[in-house]
């Protein structure tokens, strides 16, 4: 899996390959300057006497485009790393639940949650007027090795309360 370091190594430039460009700044200024034509990256500027008029002219005028051409190289690289992170955690979480299924099956969980039902005597520690039919994780930390204090009797009403808040 890609880290965020590789993401970044991914769009990083050396600015390897520059070019003299003319920009004209907002007080209508011309200001030369080395520009990168892989990022578009303005910089080192050169004074203006240092340079011929001939040469002046026909400096072409800086491109922007390479910097827009780069951010979106940056957008669209950030945008794959986070989509692969969310697959990634959509797959932890897809074993998770078929762990945590599995491990509700076992003779283990089943008398945890008996001990608790019968610790509780089947009252629902939600509301405490139904019948406990199921024993809730008040924490999910140590599933599988939990405290029974860590567990709770539940009616399902109350179980679906706290599973389903409406939105």
């Amino acid at each position: 899996m890609r880290t965020s370091d590789d993401v970044k190594a991914s769009y990083a430039c050396k600015h390897e390959i520059t070019e003299l460009k003319k920009r004209i700044n907002s007080n209508k200024a011309e200001c030369f300057l080395y520009q990168c034509l892989n990022c578009g990256k303005g910089l080192d500027t050169v004074k203006k006497y240092t340079i011929s008029q001939l040469e002046r002219d026909s400096v072409k005028l800086f491109d922007y485009s390479l910097i827009e051409a780069n951010d979106k190289k940056r957008q669209n690289a950030w945008k794959e790393y986070h989509d692969e992170k969310d697959l990634e955690q959509q797959s932890k979480n897809q074993e998770w639940w078929k762990s945590y299924n599995e491990y509700l099956q076992t003779p283990k969980w089943k008398a945890k949650r008996l001990s608790v039902l019968n610790r509780d005597n089947y009252i629902c520690q939600g509301c405490l007027k139904n019948q406990a039919k199921q024993a809730h994780h008040l924490t999910y930390d140590h599933v599988g090795d939990e405290l029974l204090f860590e567990l709770v009797s539940i009616c399902e009403e109350c179980h679906i309360r706290i599973h389903f808040k409406k939105e």
